[in-house]
Protein backbone atom coordinates (compact mmCIF):
# COMPACT_ATOMS: atom_id res chain seq x y z
CA UNK A 1 0.00 0.00 0.00
CA UNK A 2 2.50 2.38 1.00
CA UNK A 3 5.01 1.65 -1.74
CA UNK A 4 2.67 2.32 -4.69
CA UNK A 5 1.34 5.40 -2.95
CA UNK A 6 5.45 6.90 -2.97
CA UNK A 7 5.79 5.34 -6.88
CA UNK A 8 2.45 7.75 -7.43
CA UNK A 9 4.21 10.65 -6.09
CA UNK A 10 7.47 10.18 -7.52
CA UNK A 11 5.74 9.66 -10.69
CA UNK A 12 3.89 12.94 -9.88
CA UNK A 13 6.65 15.13 -9.32
CA UNK A 14 8.77 13.72 -12.10
CA UNK A 15 6.07 15.17 -14.98
CA UNK A 16 5.99 18.45 -13.82
CA UNK A 17 5.48 21.03 -10.80
CA UNK A 18 4.37 19.41 -7.50
CA UNK A 19 0.27 19.34 -7.52
CA UNK A 20 -1.78 20.76 -4.57
CA UNK A 21 -2.58 17.84 -1.94
CA UNK A 22 -5.40 18.20 0.33
CA UNK A 23 -5.36 17.39 3.81
CA UNK A 24 -7.87 15.30 5.56
CA UNK A 25 -9.70 18.18 6.83
CA UNK A 26 -9.57 19.55 3.74
CA UNK A 27 -10.88 16.69 1.67
CA UNK A 28 -13.80 16.20 4.29
CA UNK A 29 -14.94 19.96 3.78
CA UNK A 30 -14.70 19.71 -0.41
CA UNK A 31 -17.34 16.17 -0.37
CA UNK A 32 -19.12 17.44 2.97
CA UNK A 33 -18.39 14.51 5.63
CA UNK A 34 -16.60 14.17 8.73
CA UNK A 35 -13.09 13.66 8.72
CA UNK A 36 -13.51 10.65 10.79
CA UNK A 37 -14.74 9.15 7.44
CA UNK A 38 -12.29 10.08 5.33
CA UNK A 39 -9.59 8.30 7.56
CA UNK A 40 -12.18 5.08 7.87
CA UNK A 41 -12.10 5.11 3.87
CA UNK A 42 -8.18 5.08 4.46
CA UNK A 43 -8.16 2.76 6.68
CA UNK A 44 -10.33 0.08 5.02
CA UNK A 45 -8.09 1.20 1.60
CA UNK A 46 -10.84 2.71 -0.41
CA UNK A 47 -8.85 5.99 -0.53
CA UNK A 48 -4.87 6.14 -0.93
CA UNK A 49 -3.18 9.28 0.40
CA UNK A 50 -0.31 10.30 -1.21
CA UNK A 51 1.58 10.54 2.13
CA UNK A 52 0.47 10.60 5.58
CA UNK A 53 2.46 12.31 8.43
CA UNK A 54 1.74 12.35 12.50
CA UNK A 55 -1.64 11.38 11.17
CA UNK A 56 -2.33 13.53 8.83
CA UNK A 57 -3.07 12.19 5.22
CA UNK A 58 -2.93 13.97 2.11
CA UNK A 59 -4.83 13.26 -1.00
CA UNK A 60 -4.32 14.27 -4.52
CA UNK A 61 -7.07 16.00 -6.55
CA UNK A 62 -8.30 12.47 -8.62
CA UNK A 63 -8.68 10.97 -4.78
CA UNK A 64 -11.20 13.86 -4.07
CA UNK A 65 -13.19 13.17 -6.88
CA UNK A 66 -13.11 9.43 -5.84
CA UNK A 67 -13.99 10.75 -2.54
CA UNK A 68 -17.26 12.44 -4.20
CA UNK A 69 -18.22 8.93 -5.94
CA UNK A 70 -17.66 6.98 -2.50
CA UNK A 71 -20.54 9.74 -1.25
CA UNK A 72 -23.13 9.67 -3.73
CA UNK A 73 -22.76 5.40 -3.44
CA UNK A 74 -23.21 5.43 0.23
CA UNK A 75 -26.08 7.75 -0.29
CA UNK A 76 -27.80 5.66 -3.07
CA UNK A 77 -27.59 2.77 -0.58
CA UNK A 78 -24.64 1.05 -0.89
CA UNK A 79 -23.14 -1.34 2.13
CA UNK A 80 -19.39 -1.35 3.36
CA UNK A 81 -19.30 -4.53 1.97
CA UNK A 82 -20.38 -3.81 -1.72
CA UNK A 83 -18.86 -0.71 -1.60
CA UNK A 84 -15.39 -2.61 -1.27
CA UNK A 85 -16.52 -4.07 -4.11
CA UNK A 86 -17.34 -1.67 -6.53
CA UNK A 87 -13.99 0.53 -5.31
CA UNK A 88 -12.26 -2.86 -6.10
CA UNK A 89 -13.47 -3.34 -9.88
CA UNK A 90 -13.66 0.24 -10.13
CA UNK A 91 -10.00 -0.05 -9.94
CA UNK A 92 -9.30 -1.90 -12.70
CA UNK A 93 -9.57 1.02 -15.00
CA UNK A 94 -7.41 3.50 -16.22
CA UNK A 95 -8.69 6.45 -14.58
CA UNK A 96 -10.98 5.17 -12.76
CA UNK A 97 -11.75 7.94 -10.82
CA UNK A 98 -13.98 10.07 -13.25
CA UNK A 99 -17.20 8.17 -12.29
CA UNK A 100 -20.53 8.42 -12.31
CA UNK A 101 -23.36 6.89 -9.71
CA UNK A 102 -27.05 6.18 -11.66
CA UNK A 103 -29.12 6.90 -8.70
CA UNK A 104 -32.23 5.04 -10.31
CA UNK A 105 -30.74 1.94 -10.57
CA UNK A 106 -27.76 1.79 -8.23
CA UNK A 107 -25.06 1.72 -10.83
CA UNK A 108 -21.34 2.72 -11.07
CA UNK A 109 -20.24 3.75 -14.39
CA UNK A 110 -16.79 4.87 -14.97
CA UNK A 111 -16.60 8.14 -17.85
CA UNK A 112 -13.84 6.43 -20.37
CA UNK A 113 -11.58 9.20 -22.06
CA UNK A 114 -13.67 9.41 -24.92
CA UNK A 115 -16.98 10.34 -23.42
CA UNK A 116 -18.51 7.06 -23.06
CA UNK A 117 -19.64 5.42 -19.81
CA UNK A 118 -19.14 1.85 -19.02
CA UNK A 119 -19.95 -0.12 -16.10
CA UNK A 120 -16.88 -1.73 -13.64
CA UNK A 121 -17.82 -5.03 -15.26
CA UNK A 122 -16.90 -4.00 -18.84
CA UNK A 123 -20.31 -3.47 -20.12
CA UNK A 124 -19.92 -0.08 -22.25
CA UNK A 125 -23.53 2.39 -21.81
CA UNK A 126 -24.15 4.21 -25.04
CA UNK A 127 -26.92 6.60 -24.58
CA UNK A 128 -29.11 6.93 -28.76
CA UNK A 129 -31.30 9.83 -29.58
CA UNK A 130 -34.63 9.99 -27.55
CA UNK A 131 -37.08 7.03 -28.37
CA UNK A 132 -33.60 4.76 -28.67
CA UNK A 133 -33.35 1.86 -25.93
CA UNK A 134 -30.28 1.80 -24.09
CA UNK A 135 -27.71 -0.89 -26.08
CA UNK A 136 -25.01 -2.78 -24.32
CA UNK A 137 -21.97 -3.52 -25.53
CA UNK A 138 -19.55 -6.11 -23.55
CA UNK A 139 -15.95 -4.61 -23.18
CA UNK A 140 -13.06 -6.59 -22.58
CA UNK A 141 -11.93 -6.23 -18.80
CA UNK A 142 -8.49 -4.38 -18.25
CA UNK A 143 -6.26 -7.17 -16.77
CA UNK A 144 -6.34 -7.88 -13.05
CA UNK A 145 -3.53 -7.97 -10.24
CA UNK A 146 -2.68 -10.41 -8.34
CA UNK A 147 -3.46 -8.64 -5.41
CA UNK A 148 -7.51 -7.94 -7.17
CA UNK A 149 -7.50 -11.43 -7.56
CA UNK A 150 -6.91 -12.29 -3.95
CA UNK A 151 -9.67 -9.75 -2.93
CA UNK A 152 -12.05 -11.79 -5.34
CA UNK A 153 -10.62 -14.90 -3.79
CA UNK A 154 -11.50 -13.97 -0.36
CA UNK A 155 -15.02 -12.68 -1.25
CA UNK A 156 -15.91 -15.92 -3.13
CA UNK A 157 -15.11 -17.91 -0.22
CA UNK A 158 -16.69 -15.65 2.44
CA UNK A 159 -19.19 -16.32 0.19
CA UNK A 160 -18.98 -20.00 -0.09
CA UNK A 161 -18.28 -20.00 -3.94
CA UNK A 162 -14.49 -22.83 -2.97
CA UNK A 163 -14.17 -23.63 -6.49
CA UNK A 164 -14.27 -19.95 -8.52
CA UNK A 165 -12.34 -18.90 -4.98
CA UNK A 166 -9.74 -21.49 -5.90
CA UNK A 167 -9.85 -20.47 -9.55
CA UNK A 168 -9.20 -16.97 -8.63
CA UNK A 169 -6.12 -17.81 -5.97
CA UNK A 170 -4.47 -19.29 -8.93
CA UNK A 171 -5.47 -16.67 -11.21
CA UNK A 172 -3.37 -14.58 -8.36
CA UNK A 173 -0.17 -17.06 -8.86
CA UNK A 174 -0.05 -16.55 -12.42
CA UNK A 175 -0.56 -12.38 -12.40
CA UNK A 176 2.07 -11.97 -9.68
CA UNK A 177 4.14 -14.95 -9.85
CA UNK A 178 4.31 -17.21 -6.83
CA UNK A 179 4.25 -16.26 -3.04
CA UNK A 180 3.64 -18.30 -0.44
CA UNK A 181 0.67 -16.18 1.58
CA UNK A 182 -1.59 -16.73 -1.82
CA UNK A 183 -0.66 -20.43 -1.94
CA UNK A 184 -1.39 -21.18 1.40
CA UNK A 185 -4.82 -19.55 1.28
CA UNK A 186 -5.49 -21.84 -1.83
CA UNK A 187 -4.58 -24.94 0.00
CA UNK A 188 -7.00 -24.26 2.83
CA UNK A 189 -10.01 -23.61 -0.04
CA UNK A 190 -9.12 -26.95 -1.61
CA UNK A 191 -9.23 -29.01 1.56
CA UNK A 192 -12.16 -27.34 2.39
CA UNK A 193 -13.32 -28.10 -1.39
CA UNK A 194 -12.88 -31.68 -0.66
CA UNK A 195 -9.88 -31.30 -3.07
CA UNK A 196 -7.09 -32.89 -0.60
CA UNK A 197 -4.63 -34.42 -3.14
CA UNK A 198 -4.29 -30.76 -4.31
CA UNK A 199 -4.55 -29.55 -1.49
CA UNK A 200 -1.35 -31.31 -0.19
CA UNK A 201 0.55 -30.17 -2.62
CA UNK A 202 0.35 -26.50 -2.31
CA UNK A 203 0.98 -27.08 1.26
CA UNK A 204 4.02 -28.86 -0.13
CA UNK A 205 4.94 -25.60 -1.98
CA UNK A 206 4.43 -23.48 0.84
CA UNK A 207 7.35 -25.55 3.13
CA UNK A 208 9.99 -25.30 0.15
CA UNK A 209 9.59 -21.67 0.28
CA UNK A 210 8.68 -21.50 3.79
CA UNK A 211 10.66 -24.19 5.89
CA UNK A 212 9.68 -23.17 8.87
CA UNK A 213 6.00 -22.53 8.31
CA UNK A 214 4.26 -24.53 11.25
CA UNK A 215 0.81 -23.70 9.87
CA UNK A 216 1.29 -25.55 6.86
CA UNK A 217 3.04 -28.64 8.07
CA UNK A 218 0.08 -28.96 10.47
CA UNK A 219 -2.63 -28.92 7.70
CA UNK A 220 -0.74 -31.01 5.77
CA UNK A 221 -0.33 -33.39 8.39
CA UNK A 222 -4.12 -33.18 9.38
CA UNK A 223 -4.87 -34.02 5.73
CA UNK A 224 -2.98 -37.08 5.71
CA UNK A 225 -4.73 -38.45 8.92
CA UNK A 226 -8.10 -37.58 7.47
CA UNK A 227 -6.81 -39.91 4.11
CA UNK A 228 -5.57 -42.64 6.48
CA UNK A 229 -1.75 -41.74 5.65
CA UNK A 230 -0.84 -41.98 9.45
CA UNK A 231 2.76 -43.02 8.98
CA UNK A 232 3.56 -40.05 6.02
CA UNK A 233 1.83 -37.62 8.74
CA UNK A 234 3.81 -38.33 11.79
CA UNK A 235 7.00 -37.38 9.03
CA UNK A 236 5.22 -34.30 8.13
CA UNK A 237 4.70 -33.36 12.24
CA UNK A 238 8.09 -34.60 13.00
CA UNK A 239 9.74 -32.55 10.46
CA UNK A 240 7.65 -29.38 11.71
CA UNK A 241 8.72 -30.22 15.26
CA UNK A 242 12.20 -30.27 14.26
CA UNK A 243 11.94 -26.89 12.37
CA UNK A 244 9.80 -25.07 14.72
CA UNK A 245 8.92 -26.72 17.33
CA UNK A 246 5.70 -25.78 17.17
CA UNK A 247 2.63 -26.67 20.07
CA UNK A 248 0.38 -27.92 17.50
CA UNK A 249 3.08 -29.97 15.98
CA UNK A 250 3.68 -31.89 19.35
CA UNK A 251 0.01 -32.32 19.99
CA UNK A 252 -0.67 -33.60 16.54
CA UNK A 253 2.03 -35.66 16.42
CA UNK A 254 1.47 -37.33 19.80
CA UNK A 255 -2.08 -37.86 18.83
CA UNK A 256 -1.14 -39.62 15.62
CA UNK A 257 0.83 -41.95 17.65
CA UNK A 258 -1.83 -42.62 19.69
CA UNK A 259 -3.78 -43.82 17.11
CA UNK A 260 -1.05 -46.12 15.92
CA UNK A 261 -0.88 -47.61 19.72
CA UNK A 262 3.05 -46.29 20.26
CA UNK A 263 1.70 -44.35 23.59
CA UNK A 264 5.54 -44.64 24.67
CA UNK A 265 6.35 -42.92 21.62
CA UNK A 266 3.14 -39.99 22.40
CA UNK A 267 3.91 -39.37 25.87
CA UNK A 268 7.25 -36.33 25.42
CA UNK A 269 5.61 -34.85 22.74
CA UNK A 270 2.15 -34.57 25.33
CA UNK A 271 4.26 -33.30 27.67
CA UNK A 272 5.98 -31.01 25.25
CA UNK A 273 2.71 -29.42 24.23
CA UNK A 274 1.21 -28.87 28.28
CA UNK A 275 4.33 -26.77 28.51
CA UNK A 276 2.63 -23.97 26.64
CA UNK A 277 -1.01 -24.83 27.12
CA UNK A 278 -2.56 -25.92 30.62
CA UNK A 279 -6.38 -24.96 30.31
CA UNK A 280 -7.70 -25.46 26.59
CA UNK A 281 -9.78 -28.78 26.07
CA UNK A 282 -6.65 -29.97 23.91
CA UNK A 283 -4.54 -29.45 27.38
CA UNK A 284 -7.26 -31.67 28.98
CA UNK A 285 -7.30 -34.66 26.59
CA UNK A 286 -3.08 -34.50 26.86
CA UNK A 287 -3.69 -34.57 30.20
CA UNK A 288 -6.00 -37.44 30.21
CA UNK A 289 -3.55 -39.53 27.41
CA UNK A 290 -0.71 -38.72 29.96
CA UNK A 291 -2.89 -40.80 32.71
Amino acid sequence: MYAVAEEQLAQEQLSGPQPRLYSTSELAAAVGVPAERVCVWVTTALLTPSRSEAGEHFFPFRQLTLARTLVDLTATGFTPRQLRRQIARLRRWPGHEQAAVVDDTRRLLVRLPDGDLAETDGQLRFDFAEGDALENLKLDNPPMSADQWRDLAREQDADGKLAESAESYRQALAAGGFDAATAFELAHVLARAAQPEAAIERYRQVIEAEPTNADAYNNWGVLLVELGRREEALEVFRRAVRESDDARAHYNLADTLDELGRNWEATPHWQAYLRHDHFSEWAQHAKRRLG
